[in-house]
């Protein structure tokens, strides 16, 4: 196994504390062209900057280009097979080493960390982080924690660099349990999610998860194909793409996604809406997972299914269904 962390992240570098308890497996990669420690085992980048010095964020920035001209001595560092574990946090160069590794490391099983940058940064910083996490295919286990999230945990008036510490503690904290479980990862993709505290098989489906915290597990209903209930939202029978098996296992196969969050929450909103313009008692309690998720899942599905039958007991002419945008 591999611990592979930059030089210039804000939380994961050579000075998280964490670190040091992992020093024989910890490679430091130095985007700005000199070793930064003589602590860990470093990899030295011999770009410079082009043109006038700008760094533009994601792929477009010097640093990136001077990492990915040396890719494949960058792969030397690695043994085949070997267990990769990125951590990054909410700067975009901080995932330069996963995003060159990912391009060419097919017999290397990827795991990746990472901090979602906070809504008060510069836009240019958010879509760099977001574009070089486009694709997620070929991740192993994948915990992305949301920034804003863990900043509305703080009183209100804290500094960035109490938000910083925090961050830096909390992972710290998952970082035994991110590698352990590692180590047991059987051959299969999986998703951190932080209702549970562990890793969670996307093939298990998302019934397998406690989404309550509660000591008995809660029995939610699995995706509803005959009843048209798909995503979370309500879905007509007649459009559901039912017709081949495939399809069937394709929608029900859900791969976590960077806006994952965003379209839960909107898709609650819109179940909640739709329950009081017609009177139906919703209960529907927010999730608790901070984590890279679908969009959706088995309890989303549950309450859509829940809706649905109990608008059908209401004559069509009387249902209220508000337009929404998507």
């Amino acid at each position: 196994m591999r611990i592979v962390v930059c030089d210039s992240g804000n939380i994961w570098n050579y000075k998280h504390p964490a670190l040091k308890h992992f020093r024989d497996i910890v490679l430091v990669v130095c985007l700005t062209g000199r070793k930064a420690t003589d602590e860990f085992e470093c990899f030295v980048t011999n770009g410079k900057p082009d043109g006038l010095g700008m760094d533009k964020y994601g792929m477009a920035s010097w640093r990136y280009q001077a990492l990915k001209n040396m890719s494949n001595s960058l792969m030397d560092c690695f043994r085949y097979g070997e267990d990769i574990v990125f951590l990054t946090d909410n700067a975009p160069e901080s995932l330069y080493p996963y995003h060159v590794v990912s391009k060419q490391g097919e017999g290397n099983r990827l795991h990746l960390v990472t901090l979602a940058p906070l809504s008060i940064e510069g836009k240019g910083r958010i879509e760099g982080h977001r574009n070089l996490l486009q694709d997620l295919s070929g991740l192993t286990s994948l915990l992305y924690l949301d920034g804003d999230t863990l900043l509305s945990e703080l009183s209100s008036g804290a500094s960035l660099s109490g938000f910083f510490a925090l961050a830096e503690e909390r992972l710290g904290e998952l970082l035994p349990r991110v590698l352990n479980s590692v180590v047991d990862m059987q051959e299969t993709r999986c998703y951190f999610d932080f209702a549970s505290n562990s890793y969670i098989p996307l093939e298990e489906g998302y019934d397998a998860i406690d989404l309550f915290n509660s000591n008995k597990k809660i029995n939610v209903a699995t995706l509803n194909v005959e009843r048209g209930v798909i995503m979370g939202e309500i879905c007509p029978e007649e459009i559901y793409p039912s017709d081949y098996d495939w399809v069937k296992s394709e929608v029900a196969s859900l791969i976590p996604r960077i806006d994952g969050k965003e379209i839960c929450n909107k898709l609650r909103q819109q179940r909640i809406t739709i329950a009081k313009a017609n009177g139906i008692e919703l209960k529907s309690p927010k999730c608790p997972s901070i984590g890279a998720c679908a969009g959706t899942c088995a309890k989303c599905d549950a309450e859509a299914a829940y809706l649905l039958d109990n608008l059908e007991k209401i004559h069509a002419e009387k249902r209220i269904i508000p337009k929404f945008e998507i």
